[in-house]
C-alpha cells in the first residue's frame, strides 16, 4: 500500500519539478530520477504481492501499471523537453 502512494507523489513531483525549476534553470535530472523511483516503488509493489503469493491481485492490475508506467515516462519527458524549450527562449 504504501508503495503505491509513494510511486503516486513521486510521479506528481517528477511531472512539477521541471515547471518548479523553470526559474532556477536545470531541475531536469531531479524529474527523471524522481520518475525512475516512482517507477521503482511499482516494481517493490509487484515484488510484495508475488511474496505474498498474490498473484490474482498482479493478474488483474498489471495492464493498468504497464499503462500508468508509460504515460509518466512519457508525460515526464514531455514536460522537460517543454520546459527546456521554455528556458532556451
Amino acid at each position: 500500500m504504501y508503495y503505491n502512494i509513494s510511486s503516486i507523489l513521486l510521479g506528481l513531483a517528477a511531472l512539477t519539478v521541471p515547471l518548479l525549476a523553470l526559474r532556477r534553470g536545470g531541475g531536469h535530472f531531479a524529474s527523471f530520477g524522481l520518475c525512475m523511483a516512482a517507477l521503482l516503488c511499482q516494481f517493490f509493489e509487484l515484488a510484495r504481492r508475488a511474496a505474498l503469493g498474490d498473484l490474482s491481485a498482479i493478474a488483474d492490475t498489471v495492464r493498468a501499471v504497464c499503462i500508468a508506467a508509460a504515460a509518466l515516462c512519457l508525460l515526464c519527458m514531455a514536460v522537460n523537453l517543454f520546459c527546456r524549450f521554455l528556458q532556451k527562449r
